[in-house]
């Protein structure tokens, strides 16, 4: 899947991934593909320290989930994430669930 590694905060964070599903890896351009970020599994939605949609959907089942220093900011802990694979006809599949380090940095101005 994305193999989501640590990253540091106020910094750009780039990752991709490959949906294979029943064997093949399926046109997403009509899709959605969210990328969320909780401090508790038990926070609602709404209170995610990150909420974005993945980008350059399409043929083969390839996404994009980009994270620019303005998300990243004044995040160092460990969070939980989730990558949730929804369908345009309603279906919806959970990708990748796990857990995600978010460093701090040494120098402010980086």
């Amino acid at each position: 899947m994305a193999q989501i590694s640590s990253f540091y905060q106020n910094t750009t964070k780039v990752f991709s991934g490959v949906i294979t599903h029943n064997g093949t890896n399926p046109d997403t351009t009509t899709d959605t593909i969210t990328f969320i970020m909780k401090a508790s599994k038990l926070d609602s939605d709404g209170d995610a320290v990150v909420d974005v949609d993945a980008t350059g959907k399409g043929s083969g089942g390839i996404f994009t989930i980009s994270l620019t220093p303005s998300i990243t900011d004044d995040l160092p802990a460990m969070y939980y994430y989730e990558i949730v694979w929804h369908l345009s006809g309603g279906e919806v599949y959970v990708l990748e669930s796990d857990t995600v380090e978010v460093k701090d940095k040494v120098q402010d101005n980086v």
